[in-house]
């Protein structure tokens, strides 16, 4: 949509009585222009999305963020174990059908 406006001014400078390179230039500069237009305005936006989201949010107090508890490999819970055990049992059955059918 942004785009438009752009080509329609290249439109009429295709029309110009000016040499070809001068209309290519300024039908280029038009178009790299508008993509810097866009993404600058961009920038614009999200730059005031920050600002008003940490204006709104300066007011309410700092949380407390509760440290967790390390997590250490020698620790593991029956669910884990349980899942280990079956695990292993599903390899080997997969391992062993595996070799069936390429012996077979």
């Amino acid at each position: 949509m942004a785009m438009l406006l752009p080509a329609w001014m290249a439109g009429l400078v295709v029309y110009a009585p000016w040499h070809p390179y001068v209309i290519a230039t300024v039908v280029i500069a038009l178009f790299l222009l508008a993509g810097m237009w866009l993404r600058l305005d961009a920038a614009l936006q999200a730059h005031d999305m920050i600002y008003f989201v940490r204006k709104a949010l300066e007011d309410l107090p700092a949380g407390e963020i509760a440290a967790l508890a390390q997590q250490t490999d020698d620790v593991i819970t029956p669910r884990e174990r349980e899942f280990r055990v079956e695990w292993d049992r599903f390899y080997d059955e997969m391992r062993a059908a595996a070799t069936s059918d390429s012996a077979g």
